[in-house]
């Protein structure tokens, strides 16, 4: 392979939401950094510039990768109700061949 291999990006998510957990202010930060306006959340303490161990980008997948999966499972939610309707139609349907 030629460069850097890559983590595992699961492995990559886990790490970063367990250092989230457990870490709830920055490790190791520079002096010549500075806040912002804004209070950082914590899975945004896992960036170096707060004196994480991960890089910007890996984190910002993860916020990224739990949003989808927060639109997937609030859209999943709007079909539930209507399983029973789909469901009988289908029975119904197979039944007048039968019949």
């Amino acid at each position: 392979l030629v460069g850097t291999q890559k983590n595992n990006p699961y492995k990559i998510v886990y790490n970063v939401l367990n250092y989230a957990f457990y870490h709830k202010s920055p490790e190791n930060r520079s002096a010549f950094t500075y806040w912002e306006n804004e209070i950082p959340s914590r899975v945004d303490l896992g960036k170096s510039k707060y004196g994480g161990p991960f890089s910007e980008e890996d984190v910002e997948n993860v916020k990224t990768f739990w949003r989808i999966v927060a639109v997937l499972l609030s859209t999943f939610g709007l079909f539930i109700p209507y399983y029973h309707v789909i469901t009988d139609g289908v029975v119904r349907y197979i039944n007048t061949f039968e019949g």
